[in-house]
C-alpha cells in the first residue's frame, strides 16, 4: 500500500513538472536566459574561425576541449554541429568508434544545444533533411557496423527497428549523395565509398575488386585476361543493384548520358531477341551477358526466356523513371512466331476448331 503510494505521487509530481516545462512562460524564461548567457557576435566569428581550423586539422582533443568550454553556448556549438556535418569527420565504422572521435560525440551530446535539439520537431520527424540528423544518424550506423566487426568490444547495440529507422533518415539525408555516386559505378565505373558499400552489402565486393585492380596495375598479359574476366564477374551484379536502388531513391528526370546507356543495352537485347545464337562471348560483350544472367550453354529457349524477361525489367525501369509507357511485346511475338516451322503452320491451319459444328454424315449422291 505505501509503495503503491509513493509511486501515485512521484507519477503526480513528475505531471506537475513535465506541465511547468511546457509552459509559455517558462520556455520564455528559457529563451531569455539563454540569450543572456550568449556570448556577443564578435565572439561568434572568433570561435568559427576556431572551429573550422581544428576540424581542418582534424585536432580531436583540441575540438573536445572547444565543446566542453563552449556547452553552454546553443549558437556557438550549433555552428560547430554544421561544420561538423559538412567536413564529414568519420567516413568508415574504425573512424566513428575512435576512441577520441566517441568522447568528442558524447561531449557534443551532453551540451545544451543537443538538449534543445532532441527536443525539436525537426529531431523526432524522419522526413526532415537535416545535416546535423544526418551526422547522429551516420556516427549511429557505422558505430553498430563497428560493433558487428568488433563483438569483443563494448559498443552501443541498436534495436532492429532503431536500425530501420535510422537507415530510413540516412536515405533522406543522402539521398543526392549517394544517387550520385550509384550513377558514376554505373557510367564510369568508379567504386562507391565505404557508406554506400556498407549500405549495400558490397564491402567484400569492393575489397576484392580493389585487390584485383592492384593485381592488374603489374600483371602480365596473360594474367590480365583472367583478372579482367574476375572483375566484370563482381562488377556486373553490383550494377544491377545498383539500377534497382537508383530507380528506387531518384526522384525527377535522370541524367540523358544514364538513359542513353539503358536505351542502347535495351536495343541490343531486341538484337539478341531475334538472333539468340548470337548471345555469345564471340558477338556480345561478356559483361552484358554477366549482367542479366545469359548463359552462353544454355539452350536456345533458356536463352530467349533470359532476353525477354531482362527487356521486359528494363521497360518497367525506364517507365518508372521517366513516366514512358513500357512498348508492346511485339518483339517476342515475333520471335514466337519464327520459332514455329512450316509443317507445323500448315498443321495448325488443318486442325478444326473446338466450337466447329461436326458435318452431318450421309449418303453420297
Amino acid at each position: 500500500m505505501a509503495a503503491r503510494t509513493v509511486g501515485r505521487l512521484r507519477t503526480s509530481i513528475r505531471r506537475i513538472r513535465w506541465r511547468i516545462e511546457g509552459s509559455a512562460f517558462v520556455s520564455r524564461l528559457r529563451r531569455l536566459w539563454d540569450n543572456f548567457r550568449e556570448p556577443p557576435v564578435e565572439q561568434w566569428l572568433k570561435t568559427m574561425k576556431q572551429s573550422e581550423a581544428l576540424i581542418s586539422k582534424r585536432d580531436m582533443e583540441g575540438l573536445i576541449r572547444f565543446v566542453k568550454q563552449w556547452r553552454h553556448s546553443v549558437k556557438i556549438v550549433g555552428i560547430l554541429s554544421t561544420q561538423m556535418a559538412a567536413a564529414e569527420l568519420f567516413r568508415t565504422p574504425e573512424e566513428a568508434a575512435d576512441a577520441k572521435m566517441t568522447e568528442l560525440m558524447d561531449a557534443l551530446h551532453k551540451t545544451r544545444f543537443m538538449a534543445r535539439y532532441r527536443r525539436s520537431p525537426q529531431y523526432h520527424d524522419p522526413q526532415q533533411n537535416d545535416c546535423i540528423r544526418g551526422m547522429l544518424a551516420m556516427h549511429d550506423y557505422l558505430l553498430n557496423a563497428a560493433r558487428d566487426r568488433y563483438p569483443q568490444r563494448n559498443y552501443r547495440w541498436m534495436h532492429p527497428s532503431e536500425l530501420r529507422e535510422t537507415e530510413y533518415i540516412l536515405d533522406r539525408v543522402f539521398r543526392q549523395r549517394t544517387c550520385t555516386e550509384l550513377l558514376r559505378f554505373i557510367l564510369e565505373r568508379k567504386r562507391p565509398s565505404p557508406y554506400i558499400a556498407l549500405r549495400y552489402g558490397w564491402e567484400k565486393d569492393v575489397d576484392r575488386l580493389d585487390t584485383l585492380y592492384r593485381e592488374a596495375m603489374c600483371a602480365d598479359i596473360s594474367r590480365i585476361h583472367d583478372l579482367r574476366k574476375e572483375i566484370q564477374q563482381i562488377e556486373a551484379p553490383m550494377e544491377r543493384r545498383a539500377e534497382s536502388i537508383l530507380e528506387r531513391l531518384y526522384e525527377g528526370m535522370p541524367p540523358s548520358a544514364y538513359l542513353e546507356k539503358v536505351e542502347r543495352e535495351l536495343q541490343r537485347l531486341d538484337w539478341l531477341s531475334r538472333f539468340p545464337e548470337k548471345a555469345e562471348p564471340r558477338y556480345t560483350s561478356r559483361y552484358y551477358l554477366l549482367k542479366y544472367d545469359i548463359r552462353p550453354e544454355a539452350s536456345r529457349a533458356e536463352r530467349i526466356w533470359k532476353i525477354e524477361r531482362a527487356s521486359q525489367r528494363i521497360e518497367t525501369h525506364l517507365a518508372r523513371m521517366t513516366g514512358r509507357m513500357p512498348r508492346t511485346d511485339k518483339t517476342f511475338i515475333f520471335v514466337e512466331a519464327k520459332r514455329i516451322p512450316r509443317s507445323a503452320e500448315k498443321s495448325l491451319r488443318r486442325t478444326p476448331s473446338r466450337n466447329a459444328r461436326p458435318q452431318k454424315r450421309g449418303r453420297k449422291h
